[in-house]
């Protein structure tokens, strides 16, 4: 069963998915229509290096982010 908001289908929360890559997106709206919003992640940091581009974090995949971009630690 999947709830359906604006007519997309969401997955249930808890129900575990086949592996595979997926993609989401946020869409954020006030009275006065749509906002702006950046989607946030949640990410194990597998190393941490310290290069041109200044501290870079090491998230799998190939993706390195950087300090600017961490919003929290757990």
């Amino acid at each position: 069963m999947f709830t359906v908001m604006n007519g997309i289908a969401a997955i249930p929360r808890g129900n575990k998915q086949p592996a595979g890559n997926y993609r989401f997106s946020v869409n954020a709206y006030s009275q006065q229509g749509q906002v702006p919003v950046k989607p946030l992640n949640y990410a194990l940091v597998n190393g941490v290096s310290n290069g041109p581009q200044g501290v870079l974090l090491d998230v799998g995949l190939d993706n390195s982010i950087s300090l600017e971009e961490i919003r929290q630690v757990l």
